[in-house]
């Protein structure tokens, strides 16, 4: 099997043929068929591609045979390209056993690559997940892991040049159409679908959302969150109770790790592209981890909105203006919605909860309405609970559970929260919220203006 070092990007010999196998597993039907049952099917069909029939028995010893009489019949060594490796696994994973047993059958499946080596020239895999070799490669030694390498950071999106240069024409006619110049239409379209990084250098668009975006002539909206987001995803982010991953930083091993008796939701999340790496740090080895565009970030905080409150993830109705509320200073305005979101809240939710979910209630409401907001934020002598920027103002905020607001904004001033922004030209609004589990709402709020 040639290594990849073999093939430096730019450099290919595109006139070479070579007979292909392309294994799609996402094509597979695992709800009607075993996992057996769908890769025999799967085998059978590209036997019958290249008039050959198999006769072993047993789903490995049937693809050994495959690669094998496929490179005897053209007399050359193959080229196996195997999408999605891991979709027998990644769709199971709500169902640790079922994953599990998936887990070993491809270990097995896939162990016969190395035997065939001598048949095999080129080999490529894609997946969303990052299995140990332990668990799945163990027999595989020549394998080579280039999802962090440099090397191939903008293999897999479209890169801010290649957009210029290939959509020159549709960029002209949608900056027309919508009566803006062209940098400012595509500053958008980087804003929404843009942001993917593998290096935290190169970034790439969504190959998926770009397209849609022109195909459906420069409408600006979720195109790849609408293929499905699976619920299991968001409810373990629910369960750890973790609502922010902005600025989270982790090592290499924690972006790779993959394993079914331990999930993590940022190695989860990253495998899965719901967030990218924004920044590498050489000397400590660390990743900072952010969400790679405004398409993702939108999407993921409106569903894990609609976890926290028991309902589904539509919520714009009801906190569309609060933007222009706190542009406007209506802090009245701003309460008065936010008590209609959280009046949807079963009852029973409200009892059991504490704090923390009012705190990521308030953080996902915000930030999904486009505010600048951050929540906990450190200063030298504590955290205040969030912070909102806006035009002209920063609004500062400390939030309790059934006791009072005067105690809430007392916190802001003991602790100094705003101490740090005294030298913003902008106004500082210091706010104190008392959350009422009776009332599911916020039941009072004092504020302050220091200028």
């Amino acid at each position: 099997m040639q290594d990849l070092q073999d093939y430096p990007i730019g450099i290919q010999d595109f006139e070479e043929q070579r007979p292909t196998l392309l294994l799609p597993l996402n094509s597979l039907s695992l709800q009607d068929l075993s996992l057996a049952d769908a890769l025999d099917e799967l085998l059978k069909n590209n036997a019958r591609t290249h008039g050959l029939e198999l006769e072993n028995k047993g789903i490995a010893n049937r693809f050994a045979e495959l690669i094998e009489k496929l490179s005897r019949k053209f007399g050359r060594r193959i080229v196996l390209l195997i999408d999605e490796y891991d979709k027998p696994i990644v769709d199971f994973l709500d169902q640790p056993e079922k994953a599990a047993e998936h887990r070993d059958f491809l270990k097995s499946f896939y162990g016969v690559l190395k035997p065939a080596d001598a048949y095999l020239h080129f080999v490529f895999l894609t997946g969303v997940s990052q299995f140990s070799r332990v668990s799945i490669f163990s027999d595989l030694n020549n394998l080579q892991d280039i999802s962090l390498n440099a090397r191939f950071a903008s293999l897999t999106g479209v890169t801010q040049q290649e957009l210029q240069h290939y959509f020159e024409p549709e960029i002209a006619a949608l900056s027309k159409a919508q009566g803006k110049p062209d940098f400012e239409l595509l500053e958008e379209i980087k804003r929404w679908y843009n942001g993917y990084s593998w290096d935290g250098n190169e970034r790439v668009y969504n190959p998926f959302s770009l397209l849609n975006f022109f195909a459906q002539g420069g409408v600006f909206k979720n195109f790849w969150f609408a293929t499905g987001t699976p619920k299991w995803l968001i409810k373990e982010v629910y369960n750890r109770r973790v609502y922010d991953y902005q600025g989270l930083e982790i090592n290499e091993n924690g972006l790779t790790q993959f394993d079914l008796g331990e999930l993590s939701p940022p190695t989860l999340l990253f495998q899965t592209g719901y967030l990218t790496i924004r920044n590498f740090y050489r000397h400590s080895n660390l990743y900072q981890l952010d969400y790679p565009n405004l398409e993702v970030q939108q999407s993921f905080y409106e569903i894990l909105l609609g976890f926290y409150r028991h309902s589904g993830p539509e919520v714009a109705p009801l906190i569309e203006n609060i933007s222009n509320l706190f542009a406007n200073n209506d802090l009245d305005g701003v309460f008065s919605r936010i008590n209609q979101l959280f009046a949807t809240i079963p009852y029973e939710l409200w009892q059991k909860e504490n704090e923390h979910f009012y705190h990521a209630l308030i953080h996902l409401t915000f930030t999904l309405l486009g505010a600048k907001t951050y929540s906990e934020v450190q200063t030298s002598n504590g955290r205040c609970d969030a912070l909102v920027e806006t035009a002209d103002r920063i609004f500062v905020f400390e939030f309790k559970l059934d006791q009072s607001a005067e105690l809430a904004l007392a916190q802001v001033y003991e602790r100094d929260y705003t101490e740090a922004f005294r030298l913003s030209e902008k106004e500082i609004v210091a706010l104190g919220v008392n959350f009422s589990r009776e009332l599911k709402g916020v039941k009072e709020w004092k504020v302050e203006i220091r200028a």
